[in-house]
């Protein structure tokens, strides 16, 4: 018996000393935590762990790399806890641990079951927008923030983004509403200005869009070259010759080392000088030559159209109708079989370009850069997804028209089982018809055409 009494007492001895061993560990991590020791608190709590694997202790374990910066260890530990045990903060961690390391996949579906359990998170709204938005659902951006704004329209970070949705959907005059809200809460970061004035040089409102590129530029002491050549356009479009050639001046100064825009900057000076009847004669020439002398690479010109046709006398005909073809897949398709393209050859050396130059302007090689979104249009759907983001380029710069990108983004959906927004593509059935493919939405179909250009479905062939 006695023996038995001992063996008891050691037990619960050990017990004892067990619990206050993982308090003790708890307890002095707690204290480094709560001085910002974060490498000694980490040490503790992961000594605690081993003592006693609990929830508790694991958050604590997150939390300690989520400070450090260590988002993959932070979100793996998160991400095999039940969703119930997340705090607030936990979750913040969880759906940032991803959101850091632009893995959009992951953050996305945590961001919209962070958003349902925690509606009125404003921060957590505007970034699963932003993730929205950058992986192309603008239009479930939107949704997201427009459910919040019902409950506070003053919130920067979600109107930043509920901006951003419209101007990516290209639905400029709802974008300016939302911009023009910003800047009346106070927000007059570069950015949102040099947005707004963005949206309006779309809209055609020219001095509202100087004002805001103005001060955007202002604050950012003229140090973009980008946003000084969309200045110097829309003052250009004010009949403001001389501030306009300043604008192209200093933007000229400070390209990067890949001068992307100095072409751009030539041809928008040259065309000022046209348009200005007190300009030099002599200086509007010497514009005009520098703008063809940096305007057209003649070795990738002829590179790109051989992706056409072996045969150089088809050049003419390649460019004539590969102007008119963005849009229209009755054009397109028959454009891509007649000219007889290699479409291994044409797609390895098409992917090359872009991989390697990026888009390339019209500016640089003329109507031949519509050849690389026709090649890439018939591409597999790896290609064209990994290319989108290039090509999209193309269209923001209006190279290539909206509805060529509305095209493009029809035939990746297609192709990946999904229904197409525009309509542009066409199946062929077991008995040989051809087919329009399914439909995302039959009965708003035709305004997202209207909205990229393109007639009604009504009246294709």
């Amino acid at each position: 018996m006695q023996r038995i009494k001992t063996i008891f007492l050691f037990l619960m001895l050990s017990v004892t000393l067990y619990a206050q061993t993982y308090q003790q560990l708890l307890t002095i991590g707690d204290s480094c935590a709560a001085r910002y020791d974060v490498f000694h608190a980490l040490e503790a709590y992961q000594k605690a762990e081993r003592v006693r694997s609990t929830v508790s202790v694991k958050l604590r374990i997150a939390d300690c790399y989520y400070q450090r910066a260590d988002y993959n260890r932070c979100a793996k530990i998160l991400k095999a806890l039940p969703p119930d045990s997340l705090t607030h903060d936990a979750y913040r961690q969880l759906f940032y641990g991803y959101y850091f390391q632009k893995d959009y996949g992951q953050c996305i579906p945590v961001g919209k079951a962070l958003v349902a359990r925690f509606p009125d998170d404003g921060q957590i709204v505007s970034e699963l927008a932003a993730a929205l938005n950058l992986c192309d659902f603008s239009p479930e951006a939107i949704q997201y923030v427009q459910a919040y704004s019902r409950r506070d329209s003053t919130n920067i970070l979600v109107n930043r983004q509920y901006a951003f949705g419209y101007f990516y959907q290209r639905q400029f005059r709802e974008a300016s509403h939302i911009y023009d809200r910003l800047i009346a809460l106070g927000d007059t970061t570069v950015n949102t200005l040099y947005m707004a004035g963005m949206t309006y040089e779309q809209l055609g409102d020219s001095l509202t869009a100087y004002r805001c590129l103005h001060r955007a530029a202002e604050k950012n002491n003229f140090q973009t070259a980008r946003m000084l050549y969309h200045l110097a356009r829309v003052t250009g479009l004010l009949k403001r010759y001389a501030e306009a050639r300043t604008f192209i001046s200093k933007g000229i100064r400070i390209l990067d080392a890949d001068r992307s825009l100095e072409s751009d900057f030539y041809v928008l000076k040259g065309k000022i000088n046209n348009e200005d009847p007190a300009s030099d004669l002599h200086k509007q020439k010497e514009a005009e030559k520098k703008a063809i002398e940096a305007m057209t690479d003649h070795p990738l010109m002829c590179h790109i159209l051989a992706l056409a046709t072996k045969d150089p006398t088809n050049n003419t005909k390649w460019v004539e109708l590969l102007r008119r073809s963005t849009g229209y897949p009755e054009i397109t398709d028959s454009l891509y079989n007649t000219l007889g393209m290699d479409s291994q050859e044409s797609l390895h050396d098409a992917v090359a370009i872009l991989d390697s130059c990026g888009w390339v302007s019209m500016s640089k090689v003329q109507d031949a850069s519509v050849a690389l979104w026709l090649v890439i249009l018939h591409a597999p759907a790896d290609i064209i997804r990994k290319e989108m983001p290039v090509l999209a380029i193309g269209a923001a710069t209006g190279d290539l028209g909206p509805e060529a990108l509305a095209q493009l983004q029809d035939r990746l959906d297609v192709l990946e089982g999904r229904p197409q927004r525009f309509g542009t593509q066409y199946v062929t059935t077991t008995d040989g018809h051809r087919q329009l493919a399914p439909l995302l939405d039959a009965t708003r179909v035709d305004r997202w055409r209207n909205m990229v250009g393109m007639k009604t479905l009504s009246t294709v062939p």
